[in-house]
């Protein structure tokens, strides 16, 4: 069983009251496995292994490893947004993690785009870091993704999106990015003159009471911050108080700015990205898949 599959089960995101989807299941054995196990309301789609099938609108969809082997670039985000559509609950996201090792790429792979392409079986691979994978999703769902293991996020749909999801190659034009990406600039330019929390500092919960019935909440730091603008001095720690404070509320604000400028900021890299392609205007190339059924390369 694949790793996003395991961490899903083991961290209570996957259960057999569920619909689950593998969308690019290659061979399909996850969901084997799963019905095996009792989930059985389990579907499953590969352009390759399994071309019939239709694409089933679930609670949670896999998209493991899919967009790691897709060299056209319109093509990841197409599917990438195609399986958030399909999600009811949630998205699971896998990409390939790591960086390629220069000796074992010269003798069995050569550089192609932005992968590269295994000499002996001529398929394409895309490795990402975990930073690059993190930014990839938020660009192109507009959602910030929770990282739950190496190359693994899950989508919560229970949230809003930060930003509209979108396919910035078939949907704008060159000069139509520009313009957006001044819009979103000035929205960071906005929200950055009010306090975001700090890089290292969470919101943590500690109770209190004979039964833990009070429930608090503090930011806390391993490094001293200012804990708003404009604040007297450096603190590791702070006293937020209950929910309903005004404390909680200012630093539950600021975390929310954080998250809408880093998402904000990796779709202007992506726009980037997409104005490239579209001046340099490639021929359309199909999409190379991996000829070995379940087949990863051991490049990381």
């Amino acid at each position: 069983m694949s790793r996003p599959v395991l961490i899903a089960i083991e961290k209570g995101i996957l259960t057999k009251s569920m619909s689950i989807f593998d969308y690019g299941c290659g061979y399909g054995t996850d969901m084997d496995l799963l019905k095996d196990m009792g989930y059985l309301n389990v579907n499953r789609y590969d352009p390759y292994y399994f071309p019939d099938q239709e694409l089933v609108p679930s609670s949670l969809v896999f998209l493991n490893y899919v967009i790691s082997v897709i060299e056209n670039l319109p093509e990841r985000d197409h599917v990438l947004l195609d399986a958030l559509s399909l999600a009811s609950d949630f998205l699971i996201v896998a990409l390939l993690h790591g960086k390629h090792n220069e000796q074992y790429m010269s003798k069995y792979h050569c550089k192609y785009m932005d992968g590269i392409i295994n000499k002996t079986f001529g398929s394409f691979t895309k490795s990402f870091s975990q930073e690059e994978a993190s930014s990839y999703i938020m660009a192109v769902s507009g959602y910030y993704p929770e990282s739950i293991g190496q190359g693994i996020f899950l989508i919560d749909k229970s949230y809003e999106p930060i930003l509209p999801p979108v396919n910035l190659y078939s949907e704008y034009t060159a000069q139509a990015l520009y313009k957006l990406t001044k819009t979103l600039k000035k929205r960071i330019n906005k929200l950055s003159r009010k306090w975001i929390l700090p890089d290292g500092v969470t919101i943590q919960v500690y109770k209190k009471g004979n039964n833990n019935q009070h429930c608090y909440y503090r930011l806390v730091s391993r490094k001293k911050f200012l804990c708003h603008i404009g604040a007297p001095k450096m603190l590791k720690s702070k006293h937020l108080g209950r929910p309903s404070s005004t404390a909680y509320h200012e630093a539950v604000n600021a975390l929310g700015r954080k998250i809408e400028i880093a998402v904000l900021l990796a779709r202007i890299s992506h726009i980037k990205s997409v104005i490239k392609f579209l001046l340099n205007k490639p021929k359309a190339t199909k999409t190379m898949r991996c000829t070995i059924p379940g087949f990863i390369p051991d490049i990381l």
